[in-house]
């Protein structure tokens, strides 16, 4: 699945979403016919999606389905105004119910989609993306959503109240045993786990991310992703996290005197790179 909004006709959005479609099929040995790839978006932005898999010569060989952004978004505001409430920024683009909507895709797709791969659109395959599905069966029974830890001291940045009243804390800090944090630019989701957890469903109650935004005095700005970061502080348990090579993130925005020190032990990602992640309008071309 991916948001595939607001594009525009040979625009960057749309030239990402080219390479990343093309990069994923050019991998995989799956027989096509059998891959369904979802976008939500508006109208304009979908035909601008199909224009892309004529191009590739996918259009009659994989199933694409649509979701109308604004549908869905009706049907998942009464579920999301807590987070939205909480970790929405006013006049910022993470403020739209769409940057937050993976959070509840198992109360909104049906249910005989039992899991899910939610991608970014500027990614560049290097692997094939079955290797990713096979993820799924290494979550234990508590896990139910896979995904690679941040790269960068974002969360160092964002938590910088939270550090300073607690000396000594591993939030921020960098790996084995910090906790970086997590990034949502690939995301593995077992909707019928999340349909049935009372664990996961409860954060979605009223007073609970309100809550936890209090006591982390969280910084929030990166929508999904500070949600799924404040359940790796909660209930870790729920999450699976990625090997690096399968979210490997290219920004380097925090390579700044601030964080200059500690920036290469949170970047640093050993082993094989399956896919890479072109977030902070980091330059994919070469990658192709």
């Amino acid at each position: 699945m991916f948001i595939f909004h607001k594009a525009e006709p040979h625009g960057t959005l749309q030239n990402n979403f080219h390479r990343c479609v093309e990069s994923l099929f050019e991998k995989t040995l799956k027989p096509f016919a059998e891959i369904t790839v979802h976008v939500i978006g508006d109208f304009q932005s979908f035909l601008l999606a199909k224009e892309v898999f004529k191009d590739l010569k996918l259009n009659d060989l994989v199933k694409l389905k649509s979701y109308n952004h604004q549908a869905l978004e009706e049907r998942a505001r009464p579920l999301l105004n807590p987070l939205l409430r909480s970790l929405g920024i006013s006049n910022h683009r993470f403020s739209d119910p769409l940057f937050f909507i993976s959070t509840v895709l198992h109360r909104l797709l049906p249910r005989n989609i039992s899991k899910l791969i939610m991608l970014d659109v500027d990614l560049v395959f290097k692997s094939d993306i079955a290797g990713l599905l096979s993820l799924f069966d290494k979550f234990s029974s508590d896990q139910m959503i896979g995904i690679a830890r941040e790269n960068q001291p974002v969360y160092r940045h964002v938590f910088h109240d939270y550090r300073k009243n607690n000396p000594g804390a591993k939030i921020g800090e960098p790996p084995p045993d910090g906790i970086t944090g997590v990034n949502s630019g690939v995301l593995l989701l077992d909707l019928d786990k999340l349909r049935c957890s009372d664990a996961y469903n409860s954060m979605f109650l009223p007073s609970y991310v309100p809550n936890l935004v209090n006591k982390y005095s969280i910084m929030a700005n990166l929508g999904d992703q500070d949600f799924y970061t404040l359940i790796q502080l909660e209930q870790p348990e729920l999450l699976y996290l990625l090997p690096c090579g399968w979210n490997r993130q290219l920004c380097q925005f925090w390579r700044m005197d601030e964080f200059k020190e500690v920036f290469d032990l949170f970047y640093a990602c050993q082993g094989p790179v399956h896919l890479f992640h072109g977030n902070c309008k980091s330059n994919l071309t070469s990658l192709r």
